[in-house]
């Protein structure tokens, strides 16, 4: 049964990307504790080929999920209107959530 690795982050950068004949990258979120990158939010073209998510050279690296590039906005509105947040790795399963419950009937 793998290990769920989890990371906090507060901070993130926005990169996009164009051109290129084989370029599937069209945009990358980075997620950041502090100054430390510890996630990357990767845009592909094609939903139907998307890489499962991995952690970079070991747990301590950042972690890598991948997205179809329709699930832009939704992903931006999160980051803009919730927190914290975190991103996490479940075996074969890539998850950007908030790490704390939220009451019901916020308002937000």
């Amino acid at each position: 049964m793998p290990n769920i690795i989890t990371k906090q982050f507060n901070k993130y950068r926005v990169h996009y990307k164009t051109g290129g004949a084989t370029n599937r990258h069209f945009a990358l979120i980075q997620c950041f504790d502090g100054n430390t990158v510890v996630g990357q939010l990767i845009f592909l073209d094609s939903p139907a080929a998307l890489p499962s998510p991995r952690a970079n050279a070991s747990t301590a690296g950042p972690l890598n999920i991948f997205f179809s590039i329709e699930r832009f906005s939704a992903v931006v509105d999160l980051l803009r209107n919730e927190g914290p947040l975190e991103i996490s790795l479940d075996g074969e399963i890539g998850i950007l959530s908030n790490a704390t419950v939220e009451p019901v009937e916020e308002g937000e």
